[in-house]
């Protein structure tokens, strides 16, 4: 799960890229992520642009989970009811994992 709570105060959206911003590049040896902050504005949008690889990670497996599960309920068209829910309770057992 994504600690959200750190991007707090970041700009909101809609984001625009200007052509100063295409020529910015933040340096390899900065200390921490408050060090980025001159160069993209705050410390929330430091640590948001620089999780933003394990954001689309996350989403990325949250899709191929939820398409692999249509893939089987379709596949299940012929089944009882009985396999139907212990598949059910299967999805929600691994989505209870996710959460935690």
């Amino acid at each position: 799960m994504i600690d959200t709570d750190k991007y707090e105060g970041h700009t909101p959206a809609p984001w625009t890229m200007t052509e100063d911003m295409q020529s910015v590049m933040i340096p390899a040896n900065h200390q921490s992520v408050d060090d980025m902050s001159p160069y993209i504005g705050s410390s929330s949008n430091a640590r948001l642009i620089a999780d933003a690889p394990l954001i689309l990670a996350a989403y990325d497996k949250q899709v191929r989970w939820i398409n692999d599960i249509l893939f089987r309920l379709e596949k299940m068209e012929e089944a009882s009811v009985s396999q139907r829910l212990r598949f059910l309770l299967t999805v929600q057992e691994e989505l209870e994992m996710m959460i935690e």
